[in-house]
């Protein structure tokens, strides 16, 4: 939700357009209300108000419309709930997504956001001037998240006093550049995303190790006491586990796997094998940690020099019974390659969160094939995950409005290097 809203009765949500048209219309008034709404209070308007047809209104700009052409003076006393105060930047909300919008950035979120903030308008900036406030030289901070606003140049020239830019997601290089080129702070929760990926990529590695997904698929295949044996279990104790990439979602699992008695390794060619043994983690080569370790997760970022890292040959020498996981982007493996593998290698297990085309195409032999585990793309933050990335721009947003140092900010220096 953005906002509470301040309305009081007697005007009601569900009052009939016949009823409204005699009533005085006051411009400034709706105005007011519009700013005082919420978007689910928006939207409502499409399952209480007739006979208007909101279905077919594509965007918020079309709600708000509508809201003040019912709106009347009995919102005269309304209190609104981002009446601007003292030393508060002046900000706006940004993106192209109503749901992606509304579902990140909850009713908690919007009520601290309102006292961080003087929200100028709850009508998200979808890249258009209609949807900028008519104050919109003074906005200093912009809030969004998926579906973030690929800013032209002209639309930026309307800021100039832009100042920081907080996106509650992960990856910002589709949108980021213009912005650092003019000397905006970014600022990404990417470290909240990787929370939730983090502790996926956890419960698949103390699986595999297990050979959980094996014993499943031989269960499945074999009913009864041919299918109900043990297989050589690896477990958690004095085993390999082989990490691609020491990003945000690398260390996060490996300080996760802190907890149990078995070896890191890792492969990452921006980070220095001394400062990869100084994090008290094994420094390897890929092909050293396709070859030694019971379980391999991919964490890379896809870059051009990434796609296609990890090919047919790398996972051909893993381990008997080992795990390969990805929770990267399809990309960076060389799917056919993978294919004819997995067709040979029957006692490896491929757990695939993410693929090369999401979803994979009809007659995709990854739906056939017993030893791959197929989620449609879900390590990352769903559900009630998704307003951690809220709380924790607001975190460090109330960090940057005191001055004081941020954990978030997106680096220019290493733009290059970002998924």
């Amino acid at each position: 939700m953005w906002g509470s809203l301040g309305h009081q009765q007697p005007f009601s949500h569900q009052t009939k357009y016949g009823e409204l048209r005699n009533r005085r219309f006051d411009h400034n008034m709706a105005n007011n209300y519009v700013k005082s709404m919420t978007i689910n209070q928006q939207l409502k308007y499409k399952k209480t108000t007739k006979p208007v047809n909101f279905d077919r209104m594509d965007s918020v700009m079309d709600l708000a419309s509508t809201a003040q052409a019912i709106c009347t003076t009995d919102l005269a006393n309304a209190p609104l709930s981002n009446q601007p105060g003292r030393n508060r930047p002046k900000a706006i909300l940004a993106g192209t997504s109503l749901k992606n919008l509304n579902s990140v950035w909850g009713e908690e979120q919007m009520a601290r956001l309102n006292e961080l903030v003087d929200l100028l308008t709850p009508v998200p900036w979808d890249g258009t001037p209609a949807t900028l406030p008519d104050d919109v030289g003074e906005v200093e901070v912009i809030f969004s998240t998926w579906g973030m606003v690929r800013a032209r140049p002209e639309m930026l020239d309307l800021m100039p006093a832009l100042k920081a830019v907080f996106f509650a997601a992960g990856s910002v290089k589709e949108f980021a550049e213009p912005f650092l080129d003019r000397g905006v702070r970014i600022f990404s929760a990417w470290a909240a995303n990787a929370v939730p990926v983090a502790e996926f990529t956890l419960s698949q590695i103390l699986f595999g190790l297990k050979q959980g997904w094996l014993h499943h698929r031989l269960m499945k295949e074999k009913a009864g006491p041919d299918g109900w044996k043990h297989q050589p279990i690896t477990g958690a104790y004095l085993s390999s586990v082989g990490l691609i990439s020491l990003g945000m979602i690398g260390r996060r699992v490996c300080r996760l796997l802190e907890a149990f008695e078995l070896r890191r390794v890792v492969y990452d060619p921006f980070i220095p094998a001394e400062e990869i043994i100084g994090l008290g983690l094994e420094a390897a080569s890929l092909e050293e940690i396709f070859a030694s370790c019971d379980v391999v997760s991919l964490h890379s970022p896809s870059l051009p020099s990434t796609n296609g890292l990890i090919t047919g040959e790398l996972l051909a020498s893993m381990k008997p019974r080992s795990t390969f996981i990805n929770t990267a982007r399809g990309a960076i493996v060389r799917e056919e390659e993978m294919i004819e593998v997995l067709r040979l290698r029957t006692d490896l297990t491929a757990v695939l969160d993410v693929t090369q085309d999401e979803p994979p195409p009809a007659g995709s032999p990854l739906y056939e094939l017993p030893n791959v585990v197929l989620t449609p793309h879900i390590a990352g933050s769903l559900g009630p995950e998704v307003r951690r990335m809220a709380d924790w721009m607001l975190e460090e947003c109330s960090l940057w409005i005191e001055g004081k140092p941020t954990r978030y900010e997106v680096v220019p220096e290493r733009f290059d290097l970002l998924a």
